[in-house]
């Protein structure tokens, strides 16, 4: 079946499945949207409040510094009075205009008063208000708009409509709405084919118990089932928008346009215009990007170390992000580059932050920082560059000549250790063999050992942005970076693979850069694996759903385990169980901690890994297996473990499948076997049971059974007196429970977990204490000690070889001692003393050579090493 078409970014109409789709911008625009059902709220329809005219304008501003296609506006768009000056401001700024519609909204009968229905009977009249809202709806379409209808399983789609919407097959499409328990196969079997060729998908982030939202693994599964079960639908995410997600903060600034506080440029190169909207060609070969928040000294290294590149200054520029920061960034990086004016091109953005900043919670910007830069730098190939990141002088003249040839490339990191991250570090100062180290189980080094960086299954979730170039066009092209991860991780796993969907060429530079040592207080996780697995959890869901695509949940369902906050569950289970007042102190209890983000405390650190491994125990079990392959001992073990683990797997998918496999089988057998003839004697046996009913009715009315009938109704007409008890016994628990001032108990609670940073210090003083005394200790030069006596390991193995050999010798020897008679036991005495007995003394002293030279290297490596400490007498 053909894809249908829709107007895109490069003029005319693009055809789906070939090229990206087009950018859309939402902007919703009330704050009281009941009129259009409970699919708005979770579409991003609702606004903080009445948005007016300017606001309208600045967002629209917003969408066309990002390059956007068009703007979503939701129904509301229609009742306003100053909808038309809106579509021609649109217009002026290349905007197209999609109307997002719910189908509640259509079917509603008070909508801002009038009736928005489809009503096109013969007696309507002809000033209808919702015949000509409708009709207003169609002209739009006709002007060039396009219709996104939205519908869930309860709201039905309605045939006059697909009649006047098939005018437009170029401009209109729908969004299904999938919540849990729907009856998803039936539905999309009732769609006509123009819905389905028109058709995407919407599964909204599954954040709380009982939300009756699916989960990522229940999307997967009902996704292989529509593909399976209902031909030519395909399950497609929303077009050109990302799933509304409700814990951004409203207040968070997801398009910022700010342009810089201050600039340099070198002499005769172009400036540019003051305006972010303003249009300019590329005036650079390279412009690289930094974005930073609160790592002033290791910004400045970054800063220095691009100063001094071997590039012509006048061919490159450097973009810093400042995502916020209050540790003096602005005040060190302006005296730092200011001299250079005239001789760097340099731009400094500042992007403030509504309310302050922690580590780990929803208020993380680096790719929106990365959008920031973007939309500020002129050159020909974006650069993306962490702001800890040392580079080799010739890092960017390599990088120009590369991209020749390659689309992606990207640079091999090494993790300096916390000694040698000093923040006046140089490259040149820096030995790879002692001052770095690898992280994440060898996950990288499997990375940089790879050859050819397209043939690795998966290749595209190695990409990383600290140290990522891509042409300024291709990143454009593939819709720059998804605003909606404002938690760490994967929004450069997720460009990675928009990239490698389009083609691109990737390539693993030999490049080497420096990643200075994060601090526990400046790591999103605390260094923790298990910190970061939580926090990943949440992105690689925002991963999925935004693009729906089925290697992306089976390369990482270990971390699809959705975090519910217990304090959900709490509240479904008080609802279920009739207990209203008390859900409705959760719900209280929880309103009155606005904004809370639920970021992981750092004092309760060690309660991470019993929980993660509870959890989301595949994961735990996945990571654990992939550490003991490395261990050379516990391979053959890990490998047996994992064969077994994955044969329950399958046993249990195939458990799963049995019912449906046992009632075709137990079909196929009944009719094979004439089974119906059991059927129809059961049914005959069973006409005659009026042969044994009636004597027993005879029976019962001989025994005046119905007595006890009487009986037990006059005991069940008085058990009101018991439930009357029981009603006052429930009366008075519940009274006595209101007086009882549970608030007490949160606020002693409370006051204690503000007095635990008491133990924090504590600890933090140990581990120092601890840490310095290992340093003290030297414990590396052990190491590399036993490392050079385990390198002598293969005498061992000689030693082993030639043994086996003089035993063989011997074995002979022996075999002939015992062929001859006692009549020649003189002969063999005297062959032994002349003979057998230098002999074996011989072999005994070339077999104990190895064990000789380990001797003489052990109390070697013991002289020098260990007597190395020693101090000499003055």
């Amino acid at each position: 079946m053909a894809e249908w078409m829709l107007w895109g970014r490069y003029g005319g109409s693009i055809q789906l499945g070939s090229a990206p789709p087009p950018r859309l911008y939402l902007i919703p625009l009330s704050s009281s949207i009941e009129h259009e059902g409970p699919l708005a709220p979770e579409m991003g329809h609702r606004n903080r409040n009445e948005r007016t005219l300017e606001g309208v304008t600045r967002a629209l501003d917003r969408a066309v510094s990002g390059e956007f296609d068009g703007v979503i506006f939701p129904s509301a768009i229609l009742s306003r009075e100053d909808r038309h000056e809106i579509f021609s401001r649109c217009q002026s700024r290349g905007l197209k205009v999609v109307h997002q519609v719910t189908n509640e909204a259509l079917q509603t009968e008070v909508f801002t008063g009038f009736r928005f229905a489809l009503n096109e009977s013969a007696e309507a009249p002809k000033t209808d208000p919702g015949v000509a809202r409708l009709d207003e709806l169609m002209r739009r379409l006709d002007a060039g708009d396009a219709l996104n209808l939205v519908f869930g399983a309860k709201s039905t789609l309605r045939d006059t409509l697909f009649a006047r919407l098939t005018r437009w097959p170029d401009q209109v499409y729908f969004t299904y709405s999938v919540r849990a328990k729907d009856p998803v196969i039936e539905l999309l079997h009732g769609l006509q084919p123009f819905v389905r060729e028109r058709l995407f998908f919407h599964f909204p982030y599954h954040l709380e118990f009982g939300d009756g939202h699916l989960s990522c693994r229940e999307v997967y599964e009902l996704t292989e089932l529509i593909h399976s079960r209902v031909p030519g639908v395909k399950v497609r995410p929303m077009l050109g928008t990302e799933n509304f997600d409700p814990r951004v903060d409203p207040e968070l600034e997801l398009e910022p346009t700010h342009t810089p506080q201050f600039q340099t440029k070198v002499s005769g190169s172009p400036l540019r215009s003051s305006t972010p909207l303003a249009v300019t060609t590329n005036a650079y070969e390279v412009s690289v990007i930094i974005p930073s928040y609160n790592n002033r000294d290791y910004l400045l290294n970054t800063i220095k170390h691009l100063a001094r590149q071997d590039l012509p200054r006048e061919r490159y520029e450097i973009v810093v992000v400042d995502d916020g920061s209050n540790d003096g960034s602005f005040e060190a990086v302006r005296e730092l580059v200011m001299p250079l004016d005239g001789q760097l091109n340099f731009k400094y953005i500042f992007s403030p932050r509504l309310k302050p900043r922690k580590m780990g919670d929803a208020n993380y910007r680096a790719g929106i920082s990365r959008n920031l830069g973007v939309k500020n730098a002129d050159g020909r190939i974006f650069c993306f560059l962490d702001s800890d990141i040392l580079t080799p002088p010739g890092f960017l003249r390599d990088l120009i000549d590369k991209h020749k040839r390659y689309d992606v490339i990207q640079c091999k990191r090494l993790n300096l250790v916390r000694d040698k991250s000093d923040a006046d570090i140089r490259f040149e100062e820096i030995d790879p063999a002692k001052d770095t180290f690898f992280t994440e189980g060898g996950y990288w080094e499997h990375f940089y050992s790879l050859k050819d960086w397209s043939k690795e299954p998966f290749f595209w979730k190695y990409t990383c942005t600290y140290g990522l170039s891509v042409p300024a066009t291709l990143f454009k092209r593939v819709g720059w970076i998804r605003r909606g991860f404002v938690f760490y991780g994967f929004e450069d796993v997720e460009l990675g693979y928009r990239l490698a969907k389009v083609g691109s060429r990737f390539h693993l530079n030999e490049m080497v850069t420096y990643h200075l040592f994060h601090r526990n207080e400046r790591s999103e996780f605390h260094n923790s694996d298990y910190l970061r697995q939580m926090l990943l959890a949440k992105t690689a869901q925002i991963f999925y759903l935004g693009l729906l695509e089925p290697e992306i949940y089976f390369h990482f369902r270990g971390l699809m385990k959705e975090q519910l906050p217990l304090s959900s569950l709490l509240k479904t289970g008080a609802r279920k169980l009739g207990l209203t007042r008390l859900e409705r102190s959760f719900s209280s209890w929880l309103s009155a901690r606005p904004g809370s983000d639920h970021s992981t405390n750092a004092k309760l650190v060690w309660l991470i890994v019993p929980f993660v491994a509870v959890w989301n125990w595949r994961w735990f079990i996945w990571k654990h297996i992939q550490a003991g392959k490395k261990n050379p001992y516990l391979r053959p073990a890990v490998i047996a473990i994992e064969k077994i683990l994955r044969t329950i797997e399958s046993l249990f998918l195939r458990m799963r499948r049995a019912p449906a496999a046992i009632a075709h089988f137990g079909n196929e057998a009944s009719s094979r076997l004439g089974l119906w003839r059991i059927r129809v004697a059961w049914e005959a046996l069973l006409g005659q049971a009026w042969r044994i009913t009636v004597p027993a009715k005879r029976i019962a009315a001989f025994l005046q059974l119905w007595r006890l009938r009487v009986a037990a109704q006059w005991i069940g007409s008085h058990l009101w007196k018991l439930k009357v008890p029981l009603m006052r016994v429930y009366g008075a628990t519940q009274r006595a429970l209101a007086k009882i001032p549970f608030w007490k108990l949160r606020e002693s609670a409370k006051s204690a977990l503000q007095r635990l940073w008491r133990i924090r210090v504590m600890l933090e003083r140990l581990y120092g204490t601890v840490m310095r005394g290992l340093a003290k200790l030297q414990l590396w030069r052990l190491r590399i000690w036993i490392e050079r006596l385990l390198a002598q390991s293969w005498r061992l193995n000689v030693l082993g070889q030639r043994l086996l050999v003089e035993y063989a010798k011997l074995v002979g020897l022996t075999r002939r001692l015992l062929g001859w008679s006692y009549g020649r036991a003189l002969e063999a005495r005297t062959l032994w003393t002349t003979s057998l007995r230098p002999q074996l003394a011989t072999i005994l002293y070339k077999a104990s050579y190895p064990i000789r030279k380990v001797y003489y290297f052990t109390s070697y490596q013991l002289k020098t090493r260990l007597g190395s400490n020693r101090k000499e007498p003055s």
